[in-house]
């Protein structure tokens, strides 16, 4: 337990990093887009191929494959939870909307895939990377259009990481030998998602003003069943169906913190992001005691 606790911290200390130097005026708000597209279009796409390439063969497809059923049925379930949740939360539409998604949707690209290597190795990484697809789906299609009011569109999802995944997949389903020089390049790039992913959180938490906002018990609700009760949540429903196995990488993707995108999107389309920011800052920073808490209670 130690070790979850010790990565957990590391992970929040790039963010606390992140969050200090923004405030004090080292960095710049305009630095965010920057590290922003380093990290969709370099960090995030090397490690995602990586991952892949190494490990999705046969063997593990004939193997793992339930972990894509799984995530769909327990999406499914969850998110029409968080439809009543952020109804009865809510006082007007956007305010509904952005508790549904805080509470249905957890921050598994930033911060699951980091704390996943570190305890599980790549091979955990990569049951985590199987197990998020549809979460990415969805997050992609229906909560941009959840927080935008936007259009579905499947443009969305032809991005680096997505292009990464299947490539990755081919990769590794042919067992391609890529270049010790390449497989260098992807690693160190890798490594930097992690630090540079919590740094980013930081700097976007940081342009707020929070402390009014910080005084709503709602955002505390919202915040307490993304990270305890939807992890029980999973929890109970794997083990009634006796799929313990599959319980470390499920419990620990729905026990991350709120997500970046309630404040992301809504900015793209000049919606108040503030009420997502609140959220991702009470959550990231509960974190720190939640995720062990989830680990010792609901993973063996």
């Amino acid at each position: 337990m130690g070790v979850v606790v010790n990565q957990v911290l590391v992970l929040f200390a790039f963010m606390l990093i992140g969050y200090i130097l923004c405030r004090r005026g080292v960095l710049k708000g305009g630095f965010s887009p920057l590290l922003s597209a380093m990290l969709v279009y370099i960090f995030l796409p090397s490690k995602m191929f990586r991952s892949f390439a190494s490990n999705f063969t046969t063997e593990y497809i004939s193997t793992k494959w339930p972990l894509i059923l799984i995530s769909v049925v327990l999406l499914a379930v969850i998110t029409l939870i968080a439809k009543f949740a952020g109804k009865a939360l809510g006082r007007t539409d956007f305010e509904k909307k952005v508790y549904s998604y805080s509470f249905a949707i957890p921050n598994c690209s930033y911060m699951g895939y980091p704390l996943v290597e570190a305890l599980y190795g790549q091979v955990g990484l990569l049951d985590m990377m199987i197990f998020v697809l549809p979460i990415s789906v969805y997050a992609s299609t229906f909560g941009y259009c959840m927080l935008t009011s936007g259009s579905i569109s499947l443009k969305r999802l032809v991005n680096p990481p997505t292009i990464s995944v299947i490539l990755g997949c081919i990769a590794g389903l042919l067992r391609i030998q890529m270049p010790e020089i390449l497989t260098t390049v992807l690693d160190q790039a890798g490594a930097c998602m992690g630090p540079v992913s919590m740094v980013l959180t930081g700097m976007v938490i940081s342009e707020f003003p929070l402390i009014e906002m910080l005084k709503d018990a709602r955002n505390y609700i919202v915040s307490i069943c993304r990270l305890i009760v939807v992890p029980a949540l999973v929890w109970g429903m794997l083990t009634i169906v006796s799929l313990e196995e599959y319980l470390p990488i499920a419990v620990l993707c729905y026990a991350m913190p709120c997500g970046l995108n309630t404040i992301i999107m809504p900015r793209l389309v000049g919606q108040d992001c503030k009420m997502g920011a609140v959220v991702t800052v009470i959550s990231s920073s509960l974190c720190c005691g939640t995720i062990p808490l989830c680990m010792s209670l609901f993973i063996k």
